[in-house]
């Protein structure tokens, strides 16, 4: 098994920073949905008010998508390599681990896949554990996996209705900026969810490497008070 600790820890960190450019893409957009209210109602706006709007919007929507590339990229990287250390010690996998990136960005597949993938993971490492720590119950976090992935396809549907919107009259605008403002309140939820399940899952991870070690002693774990310290850490 590769230790993959550094992975969810970058994971991590990412996701809170795209939870954090969600909630500035969220203010930058309510800021212009009162603009376009106001500027609909007959309020004067001066060019110079449009020009900074449009400078704030553009200068949030690169930002916006260099942190969300980055976030994809490294979060794939650990979920790659926490399927690869599944399967080094359990032959019951449903995919290969090519599959944990590659579903990603497979049309159609990747609404699903990816979800069953996370999904496996959770439920073959805790039944592991289980069987090795000789009963001793871990708290099930699978209902995290189905709550992260709702909100990710709610997200990726909210942007594609986004992206469909034509912007040829102030009510176009109006309405594709208060999408907005909803599309991004979902997208922080599911940075949200997105960061407790894979902290939950680097949590087991430790557990999880004892199992690759022939002479391992998981009881030794709870001996100690390292297996209770993992435990409070999900």
């Amino acid at each position: 098994m590769k230790d993959n600790t550094q992975r969810a820890r970058l994971a991590i960190i990412m996701l809170w920073v795209s939870l954090a450019v969600s909630v500035l893409m969220m203010v930058s957009s309510y800021l212009q949905y009162s603009l376009l209210l106001d500027y609909d109602a007959g309020v004067e706006i001066t060019e110079a008010e449009l020009e900074a709007n449009d400078i704030r919007e553009i200068a949030v929507a690169l930002l916006f998508v260099a942190v969300h590339i980055t976030t994809i990229v490294v979060f794939i990287q650990w979920f790659r390599r926490a399927y690869y250390n599944l399967h080094q010690i359990s032959t019951e996998l449903s995919y290969s681990e090519g599959w944990a990136a590659g579903s990603w960005f497979v049309p159609i597949l990747n609404l699903v896949r990816p979800y069953k993938i996370m999904r496996e993971l959770y439920v073959e490492t805790q039944r592991l554990l289980h069987d090795q720590l000789a009963g001793i119950e871990l708290k099930s976090q699978r209902q995290l996996v189905g709550i992260w992935w709702a909100f990710w396809i709610v997200v990726s549907i909210l942007s594609n209705v986004e992206s469909r919107v034509p912007e040829d009259t102030i009510d176009s605008l109006i309405f594709s900026s208060g999408l907005g403002i909803f599309s991004n309140a979902v997208s922080v939820a599911a940075a949200f969810f997105a960061v407790r399940v894979v902290k939950n899952y680097a949590a087991m991870e430790p557990m999880l490497r004892r199992l690759d070690t022939p002479d391992a002693n998981l009881l030794l774990l709870n001996a100690n008070g390292e297996l209770d310290d993992i435990l409070d850490a999900m």
